[in-house]
């Protein structure tokens, strides 16, 4: 973000939360979406998709994992405790504020969701060379 606002970069995908107040200043263009849709606060965005990127998606999530091998019922106790959180008003809200979105779907959907994510961007590190710096 410092490397964005001191114009050493020009240009980065950045979660909503952490650019929108720069945005407003006027420090910062928001330029697109990399979602599939438009978020709430900036429906004058775009998506990539809308732009003409018709397979462009990506998403920045957080998820909550565990050792291989973890006992089901303490995987169960996770996840409940954690959908209980993220469903709390307090925390509905503040997510919603910072345009996340909820997802809490069970862990079977979650892990299956991660595998097909990872030939998915794994084409995309072959195609492009990416490296790890």
């Amino acid at each position: 973000m410092t490397d964005l606002l001191a114009g050493n970069v020009h240009a980065a995908f950045m979660v909503p939360g952490n650019v929108q107040q720069f945005a407003k200043e006027g420090k910062l263009k928001l330029l697109a979406s990399s979602g599939t849709k438009r978020f709430a606060s900036t429906p004058e965005v775009p998506t990539l998709i809308e732009l003409g990127y018709k397979d462009f998606e990506a998403t920045s999530w957080i998820g909550f994992l565990t050792t291989a091998g973890t006992p089901r019922p303490i995987i169960d106790r996770y996840h409940r405790e954690i959908v209980k959180i993220l469903n709390s008003p307090e925390i509905t809200r503040r997510l919603h504020e910072m345009e996340f979105e909820v997802v809490a779907t069970t862990p079977e959907q979650f892990g299956s969701w991660i595998k097909s994510e990872i030939p998915r961007w794994g084409e995309v590190i072959k195609a492009t060379g990416a490296k790890a710096d």
